[in-house]
């Protein structure tokens, strides 16, 4: 699938975990397995989803450092958002809810 032909909710959770990664030095994570490749992001490590929507980030201990983006208030099912034990900084997008 090309990147314009990307269902448009597909995209949006793409975007956000992107700035994820971004915003908190994925290049240094711990587990970065299958992040920012072609997989469905439903197989990016932590990345945990039901019926193709991501319902639950799970990241603990994962060397993150930096600042939670606002994207990630873009992913309307998020239930669980685990980051503990990381170096973020900051304050909680109110844009999570």
């Amino acid at each position: 699938m090309r990147p314009s032909d990307t269902p448009p909710t597909a995209q949006v959770q793409i975007d956000s975990l992107t700035a994820l990664y971004d915003d908190t030095g994925g290049k240094d994570w711990h587990n970065k397995n299958k992040w920012l490749t072609s997989t469905s992001v439903c197989y990016w490590h932590g990345v945990h989803c039901v019926g193709g929507i991501v319902t639950e980030i799970i990241m603990q201990g994962n060397n993150m450092r930096g600042t939670i983006p606002t994207k990630i208030g873009r992913l309307s099912s998020l239930k669980t958002f685990n980051v503990y034990n990381n170096r973020l900084y900051g304050t909680i997008p109110t844009e999570i809810g």
